[in-house]
């Protein structure tokens, strides 16, 4: 039997600046939080792998209905403010349910901010 492939995208809002040496990495719909010692670029690369992890395990779980936690309205009003934006996909191993596979397509629209707008 031939498998059902497809792809979904999944549009997060990444909001990134860097503090004291680290990068900071902040998807607004799921609230999480990573930071980078390296670059922006893997700054990026590892929220995507904590994404990819948080929707693989909301899927294979049946957890959808907890999925989403937005972050604070502070947080979203900052991002809505800042004009640095760019927009970025990936796409991660794919998640078979009940028979059918779609290959997780991370959309990333990332907004750099000056770490003084933070506080």
């Amino acid at each position: 039997m031939t498998k059902t492939v497809l792809k979904e995208i999944f549009p997060f809002k990444i909001l990134m600046y860097q503090d004291e040496g680290y990068w900071i990495s902040h998807c607004l719909e799921l609230d999480l939080i990573i930071e980078a010692k390296t670059t922006e670029t893997q700054a990026e690369s590892e929220i995507v792998d904590i994404i990819a992890v948080h929707l693989r395990y909301g899927f294979e779980n049946d957890n959808l209905k907890y999925m989403y936690h937005p972050a604070p309205l502070s947080d979203w009003i900052k991002f809505s403010k800042c004009s640095n934006r760019s927009t970025v996909t990936y796409q991660r191993d794919s998640i078979t349910i009940d028979g059918i596979s779609f290959i997780p397509v991370i959309e990333l629209t990332k907004c750099i901010i000056d770490c003084k707008e933070v506080a």
